[in-house]
């Protein structure tokens, strides 16, 4: 079982059942009968079919009926899914799970996000992490700290760290991976975005 764990914004914008299962919509990007769905989440089967149902009215979601059963997924058409999709990312999904992964190292992180599709909004259900982590930790440190995380989110974190020295001078060549990723999308999990100091 993969329950949500959401944190207070997400508490406060989204009840607990619309998060969970807007989170595994369009997270996973997959079709979802109620009862898997119900179980994976942890939440009540009646509860997750009323949602789901609803957010198919409201334009969310996409129904499919094959036999006595009835199959769910994102609409990537709605007007707001890739608003919906990196709130749900950002709060209850995989940048809070790495924020909290992150918690103990952080007196020694000056900036980590998560950039790539995850941060585009283009990644699909199993979909890499492309995470950039300046500071001073090791990259066995970063794994350790990341693997519950990763069972978490049943994804592969792909960790690129720098010392604040290293990101600096390669962010002063204006070229090059270090340029481009922090140049792109990013999703800020700890520090601010802009360059370290």
């Amino acid at each position: 079982m993969h329950t949500i764990v959401a944190d207070p914004l997400s508490s406060w914008l989204f009840p607990k059942v619309r998060m969970a299962v807007l989170s595994r919509l369009l997270l996973d990007r997959r079709e979802w009968h109620a009862r898997e769905l119900a179980r994976v989440t942890g939440l009540n089967h009646a509860a997750v079919g009323k949602e789901l149902a609803a957010m198919a009215e409201a334009g969310v979601a996409l129904s499919r009926r094959s036999g006595n059963r009835i199959y769910y997924s994102a609409n990537i058409a709605c007007s707001v899914h890739h608003e919906l999709l990196m709130l749900v990312t950002k709060t209850a999904g995989i940048a809070d799970a790495l924020r909290r992964a992150l918690a103990p190292l952080s007196d020694r992180i000056s900036m980590a996000y998560i950039f790539g599709s995850m941060a585009t909004g283009s990644g699909r259900s199993h979909s890499d992490i492309d995470l950039m982590v300046v500071g001073s930790i090791s990259v066995s440190e970063l794994i350790e700290a990341l693997a519950d995380a990763e069972d978490q989110l049943r994804r592969e974190v792909n960790s690129s760290v720098f010392s604040q020295k290293e990101y600096q001078q390669k962010l002063a060549e204006r070229e090059g991976f270090i340029h481009d990723v922090h140049h792109g999308e990013r999703l800020m999990l700890i520090g601010a975005d802009h360059e370290p100091q």
